[in-house]
């Protein structure tokens, strides 16, 4: 596991097309800003149709924010041969 020294930061972009909507934070995303904290920001582009502002949530997971955990279980076909 990656433990980044005290000096460093993250920040994660993520964009929104119109003033508010949802944004999905993958499993290692969440996993770093837990691990981060306040060395965390996430970046949000908002209102990208029209005039983009932004906003940004230093240590995210600990903002006004509330996340929802969602899993999905994907089949994946594959196909193999001996040559």
């Amino acid at each position: 596991m990656f433990v980044p020294n005290k000096e460093f930061v993250a920040v994660e972009v993520k964009g929104v097309k119109t003033k508010s909507g949802s944004l999905i934070m993958t499993d290692k995303e969440h996993s770093v800003a837990n691990l981060l904290n306040n060395r965390y920001f996430l970046f949000v582009v908002k209102n990208l149709k029209e005039t983009p502002t932004h906003e940004c949530f230093q240590n995210p997971l600990n903002s006004d924010l509330t996340f929802v955990k969602y899993e999905t279980n994907i089949k994946q076909i594959s196909w193999s041969t001996n040559v």
